[in-house]
């Protein structure tokens, strides 16, 4: 692939959720551009498979223009889809509530033996990737004593764990505030975990105590992202695209 941008899903997720505001999730900037006004050449397709919980994979891709972070309307002569075991499965469009792109999605049964990942201009196939493993699912236990928040998993053979984004979400009468988001900088490898367990707090993470946030708020929430690849099925890339394999569960811990 000629140069890849890496956004994980949490990422995107994380830049789509403003603070301080009373409404849901809105877009960054995006470019009004169309993948039809680009060749094929000028276009980076990125596929994720996600299993996001013990019942549900979902495929997410996003159109970009080479070295642009952000994603692009297809046009209807570019089709993104999956194939599994012999059944085509088309990604749609998902959009942030005030209409701008978000990505393009489907969700796909889980136990299959073969996932094949396509792009079609004109109904004439541009490239494909195929994997026969997905990585293995996890999942988390949780713990809240007041002021440490504690996660832990039984580690699958040969994948590796990291963290994404955590966010402290509050509520009152009249504001819901994201108070504030981290995400680990991929430079220092801050987001890889070698064990099962992972910790975080209020006062380490937000610089905030329970009793602070309880005399402000009606209510607040903690959520981390925690995901996993396997190391014996590992991302993918060609001129065209590039596939990723992840197993992604995310904790939601009510602090009061």
């Amino acid at each position: 692939m000629k140069n890849i941008i890496v956004l994980t899903i949490s990422t995107l997720v994380l830049i789509g959720c403003g603070g301080g505001d009373n409404g849901g999730s809105t877009s960054p900037t995006q470019p009004n551009n169309t993948s039809g006004q680009y060749s094929i050449d000028e276009l980076d397709i990125e596929f994720s498979i996600t299993n996001t919980s013990s019942r549900d994979t979902e495929v997410i891709a996003y159109a970009r223009v080479q070295e642009s972070p952000y994603p692009i309307e297809l046009d209807e002569t570019d089709k993104l889809s999956i194939v599994v075991d012999g059944l085509r499965y088309q990604l749609e469009p998902d959009y942030f509530e005030e209409g701008t792109l978000r990505s393009y999605s489907v969700n796909i049964p889980l136990n299959g033996n073969e996932y094949i990942v396509e792009w079609h201009r004109n109904q004439e196939l541009v490239s494909s990737l195929t994997t026969t493993e997905l990585s293995l699912p996890f999942e988390l236990t949780q713990s809240f004593d007041g002021d440490l928040i504690d996660l832990s998993w039984s580690p699958q053979p040969y994948h590796s764990y990291y963290h994404g984004i955590e966010f402290l979400e509050c509520e009152n009468s009249s504001l819901r505030s994201t108070i504030g988001g981290f995400v680990p900088d991929l430079s220092k490898d801050e987001q890889y975990i070698t064990t099962g367990h992972y910790q975080t707090s209020l006062s380490g993470q937000w610089n905030e105590s329970l009793s602070s946030l309880m005399s402000d708020y009606d209510t607040c929430k903690v959520e981390i992202v925690i995901a996993s690849n396997s190391d014996t099925a590992p991302f993918q890339t060609n001129m065209f695209m590039s596939l990723r394999l992840v197993t992604e569960r995310t904790a939601i811990i009510d602090l009061w």
